[in-house]
């Protein structure tokens, strides 16, 4: 069995997902959440990049336990909004998601926008409820529902968890994916 995590790394709003993958009896889903970061609303007293920094540590600290738990993490590929403040904030969570990874010896596995919506859609234009619609099939719209539900994920912010579901899914047929998988059969 392989505990592979996805992320959709984002700085107000990061999705998770928690996969147990099992060559054997199929892939399980564990987990989805959402981490929410809030600016401060003492703008005068705080400078904008004391804030984004303690909105950065409040970040890895809610996701250092999600990387110490995976074997494998699975994200979707970097890729800056044109607006430069929303890239450097976007960058600041990929950035710490990254370290993160790097400190604990965790292999990152990346995909981009158009593969992942070309793996689970079948068209790389397809839409995010598209790529809901493909990840409630690929793990069960119960078991979607009912992990959205439990982890008190709103609905305006599901959209993060099916994202890190769908990088575990588009992650899945990697090189690296295989060959853990390989490891893991070998292992029983």
């Amino acid at each position: 069995m392989i505990n592979v995590v996805g992320f959709d790394p984002g700085f107000a709003k990061l999705g998770v997902a928690r996969v147990s993958v099992d060559p054997e009896h199929g892939d399980t889903l564990l987990e989805l959440a959402v981490f929410s970061s809030q600016p401060s609303a003492k703008k005068l007293k705080v400078l904008a990049m004391d804030d984004n920094l303690r909105r950065v540590g409040e970040l890895v600290d809610w996701v250092r336990p999600h990387v110490e738990w995976a074997d494998v993490v699975c994200m979707e590929s970097f890729s800056p909004p044109r607006h430069a403040s929303a890239a450097a904030k976007i960058a600041f969570a990929w950035g710490a998601v990254i370290a993160l990874c790097r400190t604990n010896r965790k292999p990152v596995l990346q995909c981009s926008p158009q593969l992942l919506k070309k793996t689970l859609a079948g068209v790389r234009s397809a839409t995010k409820k598209d790529v809901a619609a493909a990840v409630d099939k690929v793990f069960g719209e119960h078991n979607v529902v009912a992990e959205l539900e439990a982890s008190g994920v709103i609905p305006s912010n599901a959209e993060h968890c099916y994202d890190a579901a769908a990088a575990i899914v588009t992650c899945l047929d990697s090189e690296t994916m295989r060959l853990l998988t390989a490891g893991a059969k070998a292992r029983k």
